[in-house]
């Protein structure tokens, strides 16, 4: 976290429409984060965060990995902004879980596996690396990756 107190996350246009509307929905406390710079709202490239390094304590992204051209290069460019100790965090729906299997083979996007991206984490430069899974009880196909600067 900077001093601030903001975090990085997914830049996409939909991601910043995304959180634009949580905050008009009644996000607690926003005018009050918003107004003492501890909340902003950014679009901008993973590839090229506009941020200096090592400004950030946490990063997370929601489901944008799948749309990154060069994951491994978007993987270190946010390993840049971490504190030293800091954390990544990626959330993703398993590439075995999508419905449409038509959109594998996509030119705009890639499905994945957490243990595929484990692997990537680690070639950025990642370590402590983790694939969490909620139980199967709670019918949610989600992974969460995670891996410390």
């Amino acid at each position: 976290m900077m001093p601030n107190g903001l975090y990085p996350c997914s830049t996409s246009s939909q991601t910043v429409a995304f959180w634009r509307l949580v905050l008009a929905l009644g996000f607690p406390h926003k005018e009050a984060a918003i107004q003492s710079r501890r909340m902003e709202l950014k679009q901008g490239d993973v590839s090229s965060l506009p941020y200096p390094a090592e400004s950030f304590d946490i990063a997370f992204s929601l489901h944008s990995i799948y749309f990154w051209p060069k994951p491994l290069d978007c993987l270190k460019e946010i390993r840049r902004v971490l504190k030293p100790g800091g954390l990544l965090a990626i959330t993703i729906q398993p590439k075995d879980k999508w419905a449409n299997r038509r959109i594998e083979g996509s030119s705009i996007m890639t499905l994945y596996f957490g243990s595929e991206l484990a692997t990537i984490f680690s070639d950025a430069g990642y370590r402590n690396i983790r694939v969490e899974v909620p139980s199967q009880e709670d019918k949610i196909f989600l992974e969460c990756i995670l891996g410390v600067k």
